[in-house]
């Protein structure tokens, strides 16, 4: 296990968070704006008694780990995980550096847009597993995967978890974190292309090692009846779990037409009894509205449907989803120590005084500074919205609360690059069995490059107004300075990437016109057969 760094600073940090319940005093926020109030240290016995809330904060992140794992026991057991990750390395094998492409923008685009981040932790095996078999190491897999993401929820077009804070109606920043995202991914996809290059060629040993210090390394079908699996199943199962992700997590505006399709299938009685309301019961969330809990029953029907399309006993099916899950438990109690910092937080309420002496002026600087210090200490975005944003809203009544909301999603989303309390980036370092050491390592030069754009976006949209456009001018001339200048430091890769994309090009239209030159002969020439048949 090469997880002990990881264990050692999240428990630093909660250790610290412990050490300030102890020298900065609470404060109690009202109408009048905050009232010091005085130490709450945390001790010993309350230490022991904020154990027993761990399962309450993190439990619908715990349980959700398990399922994926449960998933991926199945799906592995039925021989289909292999043969999807085999047929795919077929397709990118001399040309890797196009799957990587396609898998920054699949994590990236899909957080970006909906605001979707922990969930992509059901594709994070699969993608690992792909990469590692092309070659990638641990670290640039984690960044085109967990690292994409985190780019996605740094420029995230229009937070949904941050507009209910904010009760903003327009999106006025919309074009300034379109052009950070695209510079961001740019260079993510650059980053990982040209360390690919940089680190030496790897003997098959070292290849076989990094894949199978994965915790589901793909394997052939182990199940009593016999199966030609192909991976087709696996991707449509897959196709269908991300399409019910987006309809269901993404927050939609107006949600009457789902909302109406529920009521009506919770209508259906028979004999006066209503069936399918008892079944799903009252709890049920509706599309555009749910939350974590409710993507249980994706992983769960997945699951059973799966097995069953698969032709694995229940026996079978229960064992390997027993597997799978008992692999993934050491990331959802690792993650749980993460809870105790936020615990410790909200209790003694040292936050408050700190956001509260630091931002009283209103400075944005100060603000912002305040933001990625705080960001440490919320574990997931919508404490960042709802208890640090929400704060800069009551003590700064007269600051722009838009441009709060913005400086807090960047600085989250930054922070949870490299923070111990980042959810997310935990997951995959532990996933992968990467020391926190080595991942800091990998992306000290990547995360001061994002720092500085963060940075600069900041800047621009301090001095950005809904009728002052010209302030996009900067924006995309600093944008495209700096993506040349990327594009000059990695040149080597940038010239040697051209040459293989136009061979690939060729190679496909190739493919392809010998696809419909053989269909053209088998239709006109059974036509020509058949008229010579009938002449004769």
């Amino acid at each position: 296990m090469k997880n002990k760094g990881i264990i050692k600073a999240i428990l630093v940090t909660v250790l610290l968070t412990l050490v300030l319940t102890w020298l900065i005093p609470s404060s109690s926020v009202g109408a009048e704006g905050a009232t010091l109030g005085k130490l709450l240290p945390k001790g010993f016995f309350d230490v022991l008694s904020d154990l027993q809330i761990i399962p309450q904060v993190f439990s619908s992140e715990i349980f959700f780990i398990l399922l994926v794992g449960a998933f991926y026991g199945v799906i592995n057991k039925s021989g289909d995980y292999k043969a999807v990750v085999d047929k795919i390395v077929e397709l990118f094998k001399k040309e890797s550096w196009v799957f990587v492409i396609i898998t920054v923008a699949f994590y990236g685009f899909t957080t970006a847009l909906t605001g979707i981040y922990v969930p992509m932790f059901i594709f994070l095996p699969l993608s690992l597993s792909i990469l590692a078999e092309l070659k990638y190491n641990k670290v640039q897999s984690l960044l085109a995967t967990i690292g994409a993401t985190t780019v996605g929820l740094i420029a995230q077009l229009s937070s949904a978890t941050i507009k209910l804070v904010t009760n903003s109606t327009t999106n006025t920043y919309l074009w300034i974190k379109f052009g950070l995202f695209i510079v961001l991914l740019g260079i993510t996809i650059l980053y990982i292309l040209k360390s690919k290059k940089e680190v030496k060629k790897e003997s098959k040993k070292d290849a076989k090692e990094t894949e199978s210090s994965l915790m589901f390394v793909p394997t052939k079908r182990v199940a009593e009846k016999e199966r030609n699996s192909k991976g087709i199943l696996l991707l449509v199962f897959l196709s269908l779990i991300f399409v019910f992700l987006i309809i269901s997590l993404n927050y939609w505006q107006d949600v009457t037409g789902f909302s109406n399709i529920l009521t009506d299938i919770k209508s259906v009685k028979i004999n006066k009894f209503a069936i399918w309301a008892s079944i799903l019961g009252s709890k049920t969330e509706t599309f555009g509205r749910w939350s974590l809990y409710s993507v249980y029953s994706i992983l769960i029907f997945s699951t059973l449907f799966f097995s069953l399309f698969s032709r694995l006993k229940f026996k079978e099916m229960l064992e390997a989803a027993y597997e799978g899950a008992k692999k993934v438990f050491k990331i959802a109690l690792i993650i749980s120590l993460i809870s105790l910092v936020l615990v410790f937080m909200l209790d003694s309420k040292f936050m408050v005084t700190a956001i509260e002496y630091i931002t009283r002026s209103g400075n944005v600087v100060l603000v912002s500074l305040t933001s990625f210090i705080g960001s440490v200490f919320m574990v997931d975005q919508v404490y960042a919205a709802n208890y640090m944003l929400q704060l800069f809203a009551i003590l700064l009544p007269s600051g722009n609360v838009e441009l709060f909301g913005l400086i807090v999603q960047v600085s989250y989303g930054f922070v949870m690059l490299i923070a111990p309390t980042s959810l997310l980036m935990i997951i995959g370092l532990v996933y992968a069995d990467v020391e926190y050491k080595n991942w800091f390592k990998y992306i000290w030069r990547y995360l001061s490059i994002v720092f500085g754009l963060v940075i600069t976006t900041l800047f621009l949209a301090t001095n950005l107004t809904n009728h002052n456009l010209i302030w996009m001018l900067p924006l995309w001339l600093i944008g495209v300075a700096a993506f040349t200048l990327v594009t000059i430091y990695y040149r080597v890769i940038f010239e040697k990437a051209l040459k293989p994309a136009g061979l690939f090009i060729v190679k496909i239209s190739k493919k392809l016109a010998g696809l419909f030159v053989n269909l053209y002969n088998k239709i006109f020439k059974k036509d020509k057969k058949n008229i010579k048949k009938k002449t004769k």
